[in-house]
């Protein structure tokens, strides 16, 4: 357990600067201070509100509230009781469902309405009052534009549509892929992603819950809540405090407040942010990261960021929104989970690397240039890289309930006979799926090959399979 050999110690401060060190790198703190470590992980998230796009005259207003999740940014427009009792908010996607069910909650001014705007006025979709299973999509044939991927994904979702009634499972499907489509593609259609798609991904990927779907139905059925399609192009003060908003549809409203929610700002070049300036700053000539599409986050070779020479030997990686320009889908805690086990495995790896095995059984220093092969999870494999290479792709379309994975098992275990976690796949698949394999041959296989040439974790994992296998053996079916 990492408990018995980890520590964690919390200094409550501000990093503005990252350099890099002789075994290491440093990182500087606003009251002058330096910490030093093997590696540095930089894990701030997006937390700029942005609102780039509001009217100076808005920006600068007392009445505007620039960031609604800021301590406190909405206490002051609840309590209000003095100017005009409506509130426009500009966005209208899940940070615009919170604000609303805050600010229309038991005890809110009787006469307090909310009109919600933004490019399309339409609000976010709402969850299935039943979880279902994903419907994840074989992509191999996808193309890589957005013109391509447009009518390959309104495909996928009219043929689950049509087998199951419900569109919800191919978009959680998407999810799975979003990631690989989103790197097919070039430059300029990553760039141009935000403006012309990203509204339509957002509001049917990032869905409210019905409870909340239905206060805001609710809302409007009563004329609490009012929606459109328009921006905020003017506002002025008013003499009792307040607003007037002219929006881009010409229609002129007098609100006493506009809250922005909008979301995160995703150029990271704009957000302000010192740290992130710094990485982005030049010195001697090179920057310790490089921005990404569009200003997306850093570019990162499997999280590690890439200089400004495109090199990534500096010791320092970065995840979860900062890596939305290669990644996309990349906020929310099942990617940002996996992305987490990914790093921790790359960061140790480089600065205390365990011994690992060559393919002709030769135990050698973890620094060794020709290790062993990693699975998905970066973790280790017991085996040459080509069959490795057929196991990884097997294991995906069995998680994934696609055909061929059995195939490409048993192709990595051909490959490579001493390869114990491919034999023990093909056992589970066989005593688990009914998969057409020899259940008694494939573990026997597998325990002779891990003895051979296996670490701990496939020796515990060929147990395991083993210990199910004859257990089921010994008691018979279930009836």
């Amino acid at each position: 357990m990492a408990a018995a050999t980890a520590s964690l110690r919390h200094v409550r401060s501000c990093a503005v600067g990252v350099r890099r060190a002789s075994d290491g790198a440093s990182v500087q703190l606003h009251d002058g201070h330096e910490l030093t470590a093997d590696a540095v992980v930089v894990a701030t998230g997006l937390r700029a509100a942005g609102h780039a796009r509001a009217p100076p005259a808005l920006a600068r207003s007392p009445f505007f509230v620039a960031d609604p999740w800021a301590p406190g940014a909405l206490d002051v427009v609840r309590r209000d009781a003095a100017g005009p009792g409506d509130v426009l908010l500009v966005g209208t996607g899940l940070t615009m469902v919170d604000v609303v069910l805050s600010l229309t909650r038991p005890g809110a001014r009787p006469d307090r309405r909310v009109l919600a705007v933004s490019r399309t006025g339409e609000l976010p979709a709402t969850h299935a009052d039943e979880l279902q299973l994903a419907a994840i999509p074989d992509v191999g044939d996808w193309g890589d534009t957005l013109a391509s991927l447009r009518e390959s994904v309104a495909e996928h979702v009219a043929r689950v549509r049509a087998a199951g009634g419900d569109w919800r499972p191919a978009l959680d499907g998407l999810r799975f892929r979003a990631s690989e489509l989103w790197q097919r593609l070039s430059e300029e259609d990553r760039a141009s992603f935000p403006a012309s798609d990203a509204g339509d991904w957002n509001r049917v990927r990032h869905r409210m819950p019905p409870s909340s779907a239905a206060v805001l139905r609710s809302l409007k059925g009563v004329d609490r809540l009012r929606q459109r399609a328009a921006s905020v192009v003017e506002a002025s003060p008013l003499g009792e405090g307040g607003l007037r908003v002219t929006l881009s549809d010409g229609s002129a409203h007098d609100v006493g407040w506009v809250v922005n929610c909008t979301g995160p700002a995703l150029d990271v070049r704009l957000l302000g942010h010192p740290l992130i300036d710094d990485l982005l700053s030049a010195r001697g000539g090179v920057s310790l990261a490089q921005a990404a599409t569009a200003g997306m986050g850093f570019r990162t070779r499997d999280g590690r960021l890439l200089d400004s020479t495109g090199r990534a030997d500096a010791p320092v990686w970065t995840l979860g929104a900062l890596r939305r320009g290669e990644l996309w889908e990349t906020t929310a805690v099942p990617e940002i989970r996996s992305q987490a086990l990914a790093l921790a495995v790359g960061v140790l790896d480089s600065i205390a690397p365990l011994p690992r095995r060559l393919e002709d059984g030769r135990l050698v220093s973890g620094h060794h240039p020709v290790a062993r092969p990693r699975d998905p999870l970066g973790l280790p494999l017991s085996a040459t890289a080509e069959a490795a290479s057929r196991y990884n792709a097997g294991s995906e379309k069995v998680m994934r309930l696609q055909s061929g994975g059995e195939d490409l098992l048993r192709e990595a275990a051909a490959l490579d006979p001493d390869f114990a976690l491919a034999h023990a796949a093909l056992a589970m698949l066989g005593h688990e799926a009914g998969a057409s394999t020899d259940v008694a041959a494939s573990l026997q296989a597998a325990r002779r090959a891990v003895l051979k040439r296996g670490d701990e974790r496939e020796r515990s994992l060929v147990d395991v399979i083993g210990r199910r296998v004859d257990e089921r053996a010994t008691r018979g079916p279930r009836r």
